[in-house]
């Protein structure tokens, strides 16, 4: 992108204790992409939803298909022209499960850093196989 990817962040019923830890996560996942991609993408939070190119939801449960995921995203690119240059443009839904599966414990920082970098990755368009190196950990 030639700008910040605009993110806009919501919760669904997440309990307000736990949004500090889920903001810490966010920001920890979008630091390990800015530094993968030396510097190249950087990450610019936006208050309405309207303005955002990814809207981040965290929320209790995620389900794909029925099954409990830790992420979900739903994302698509597509090249647009603005003063007859073409550039692109990049729109996702992400969902981030806050809670684990069959229990109602909080999900880890470690875990939730993960799954915003793993679904993030997806947005930016890495494919899988693709891994980039979290503190001992691959995040792809």
């Amino acid at each position: 992108l030639d700008r910040p990817l605009r993110v806009y962040v919501s919760f669904d019923m997440v309990p307000r204790r736990q949004i500090s830890s889920c903001e810490k996560a966010l920001q920890a996942a979008q630091q390990i992409w800015s530094e993968a991609t030396e510097g190249s993408t950087q990450f610019e939070r936006v208050n309405e939803a309207s303005e955002a190119d990814v809207k981040l939801i965290f929320k209790p449960q995620v389900l794909q298909s029925g099954v409990p995921v830790g992420g979900l995203v739903d994302w698509s690119r597509s090249i647009v022209y603005r003063d007859e240059m073409p550039g692109d443009q990049t729109t996702a839904n992400v969902s981030i499960r806050t809670s684990m599966p069959s229990s109602s414990r909080w999900m880890r920082f470690e875990h939730m850093r993960h799954e915003i970098a793993h679904e993030l990755g997806h947005v930016l368009g890495r494919k899988v196989g693709i891994h980039v190196q979290d503190e001992g950990r691959e995040a792809h």
